[in-house]
């Protein structure tokens, strides 16, 4: 069996908390929370050698700092145009793609039978032309 683990540090700064006057006092202007997530995998090895048990730690170095801030109503509206457009743009081409697809399979109801009877009518046959 070998265990993977995982730990990296993250600090959270939030900006859209707003700190009283003692607080600014002691020099800190937005609050800061710091956590330590982790992520943790096992995997199985068959083989035919003696039963082990293996373990692998890492501590990452790496630093991960995230901002916390409140958004422009401006910049809201932006990213839903995007995401509405972007809707918009994946359903127009599964439904063309979807209509091309259905045209190919299926066959053609349109009454194409008629017309091919009255375009042979309308042409002149070989020994007409030849007579005049």
């Amino acid at each position: 069996m070998n265990y993977y683990l995982d730990i990296t540090e993250e600090e959270y700064t939030d900006t859209t908390y707003t700190v009283d006057a003692p607080e600014k006092e002691n020099g800190q202007e937005n609050p800061s929370f710091v956590g330590f997530p982790y992520r943790a995998m096992e995997q199985m090895m068959i083989s035919n050698m003696l039963p082990t048990i293996i373990w692998n730690v890492s501590i990452t170095p790496i630093k991960a700092h995230y901002t916390l801030f409140q958004e422009s109503l401006s910049d809201f509206l932006v990213r839903l145009c995007g995401i509405i457009g972007g809707i918009f743009a994946a359903a127009t081409i599964f439904e063309s793609l979807l209509r091309n697809g259905l045209c190919l399979m299926l066959p053609d109801f349109s009454g194409d039978e008629d017309d091919s009877d009255k375009k042979s009518k309308a042409v002149p046959s070989k020994s007409s032309v030849g007579d005049s």
